[in-house]
């Protein structure tokens, strides 16, 4: 029973140096103990990375033998696709104009898979340049399918705003960032929803480091609306930003 079990998981056990220990279970070559499926006994660990068959043929390996025979005659499986075209095949005709719809996208002209960082910045050029000269509709369509598809919702810092407004101007503003506004291409945070046209904007401490939000604002000033940017650091103040919501909010021009 023992040595059956031996010869089921260490095949080639005669091909090891009799002092050549398993690093699984620390016992010797050709020792006679119960071995478990996870001992490396079957493979000399002498050579790293190195399979127990290594250097043994069917004609020195019994097991390698009976193996090789068990597979003889077998082939791989077949593509589903194999002599179809898209002339007889609905589906290769669907991926066919999928392809050629994602290749004629001019956001992925020139795009290779390994890119210097020059390649990069260049590309980013580019695709800043023609989404510059995209006409308005175009962009907005863009913005909201892509918040469809992310599933835009607030993070924990706009949730933090929204109740801070909710609890200071109940049914005043209203969380637009899941993409139902769209400005120019932009959407915005928050927006009044009673008539004054005022829109709040979150700055998260990553995404814009560095932005003083002047673009945002004047962007949203050429359709009549006022803008107020608030940092992710002054959450942390709620006392002053209270002071600088209400003042805002009842202030008939301007925004910052």
């Amino acid at each position: 029973m023992l040595k059956s079990k031996l010869k089921r998981y260490i095949p080639g056990l005669e091909t090891h140096r009799h002092d050549c220990l398993c690093v699984a279970c620390k016992h010797k070559r050709g020792e006679v103990v119960l071995h478990k499926r996870t001992c490396l006994c079957a493979s000399c660990p002498s050579k790293k990375g190195k399979g127990w068959n290594i250097g043994l043929t069917k004609e020195t390996h019994a097991g390698i033998k009976s193996q090789s025979e068990k597979m003889e005659g077998r082939t791989g499986k077949t593509s589903w696709s194999k002599g179809l075209t898209k002339e007889i095949d609905v589906r290769i005709l669907k991926h066919s104009n999928l392809m050629k719809k994602w290749l004629g996208n001019p956001f992925r002209q020139g795009i290779s898979r390994i890119q210097s960082l020059d390649e990069r910045k260049k590309r980013g050029q580019t695709i800043q340049k023609i989404w510059n000269n995209m006409p308005i509709e175009v962009k907005d369509k863009r913005v909201v399918k892509s918040r469809l598809i992310a599933g835009s919702r607030p993070n924990n810092c706009e949730k933090k705003l929204q109740n801070i407004l909710n609890s200071f101007f109940p049914g005043e503003y209203k969380y637009v960032g899941d993409g139902k506004v769209i400005l120019a291409g932009k959407c915005p945070d928050f927006i009044n929803v009673n008539g004054k046209k005022k829109i709040i904007e979150h700055f998260g401490s990553y995404w814009h480091k560095g932005d003083s939000g002047k673009k945002r604002v004047k962007l949203f000033k050429q359709y009549g609306y006022n803008t107020l940017i608030v940092r992710e650091k002054e959450l942390k103040s709620e006392e002053d930003l209270k002071n600088k919501l209400i003042s805002f909010h009842n202030s008939a021009l301007g925004g910052r």
